[in-house]
C-alpha cells in the first residue's frame, strides 16, 4: 500500500473524505482552524487546498471508486500513472499540519496584533511595520508601514511578512501648529 495525493474539487475536499471514511480507505486531509469574525461555530480550512491524501493498493481498490467519488477530479499522475508519494514525506506532512493546527495558521504563527515585522519581498524589501491584522478569507495582511512620519495602512501577501527581533514602533509625539484648514493654534503666553 502507498500513499497517493487526490485532486479534488474547489471546496470539495471534506466530501471526499468523508466518502474514503466509508470506503474504509485510510486518507489524511490537513486543516487548520480559522477564527472568522461574528461566526459562532469554529470554521475549518484546508491546509493543501483542492488536495488529500489517500492510502490504499491501487490494484486492491474497485476500479470504479476514485473515477465515481462525488467531488473528486482524479489521482495526481504523471504520464498516466498514479504518482506515489513517499511515507516519510507523508509522516512530515503530518507533523507539520499537527504543528499549523496547533498554531492556528500556516503563515503568522506567533505574530499578534501591534508586534514589530520586516517586509521580506518587493518594494518595501526590509522595512519595518506594525503588524494591524489578518484579512478574512485571504492569504493577505494589513501591516502600519511608517511613510513620512506618518503610519500608513499597506496590504501585503501574509507569505512576505515575517516577525521582527525589534520594539514596537511607535509614533513619535509631534505638537499640532493648526487646528485644521490652515487656522494656527494661539497659544497664551
Amino acid at each position: 500500500m502507498k500513499w497517493y495525493a487526490l485532486h479534488c474539487k474547489p471546496h470539495s475536499e471534506r466530501i471526499v473524505h468523508h466518502q474514503l471514511d466509508l470506503a474504509s480507505v485510510e486518507s489524511f486531509y490537513p486543516t487548520y482552524r480559522i477564527a472568522l469574525a461574528g461566526a459562532s461555530a469554529p470554521r475549518f480550512r484546508a491546509l493543501f487546498p483542492g488536495y488529500l491524501f489517500a492510502h490504499v493498493d491501487p490494484l486492491g481498490v474497485a476500479p470504479g471508486l476514485f473515477r465515481w467519488l462525488p467531488g473528486l477530479i482524479g489521482v495526481v499522475s504523471f504520464d498516466g500513472h498514479p504518482a506515489p508519494i513517499p511515507d516519510a514525506l507523508v509522516e512530515a506532512l503530518r507533523a507539520r499540519a499537527a504543528a499549523v493546527a496547533v498554531a492556528g495558521g500556516p503563515a503568522l504563527l506567533d505574530i499578534k496584533r501591534g508586534d514589530p515585522v520586516r517586509i521580506l519581498e518587493g518594494p518595501f524589501k526590509d522595512l519595518e511595520a506594525v503588524f494591524d491584522g489578518a484579512l478574512d478569507g485571504k492569504a493577505r495582511v494589513r501591516v502600519l508601514l511608517d511613510v513620512l512620519g506618518r503610519l500608513s495602512r499597506v496590504e501585503l501577501p501574509a507569505a512576505i511578512v515575517a516577525k521582527s527581533s525589534g520594539e514596537t514602533l511607535s509614533r513619535p509625539d509631534r505638537f499640532r501648529r493648526t487646528r485644521g484648514r490652515g487656522r494656527p493654534i494661539l497659544t497664551a503666553l
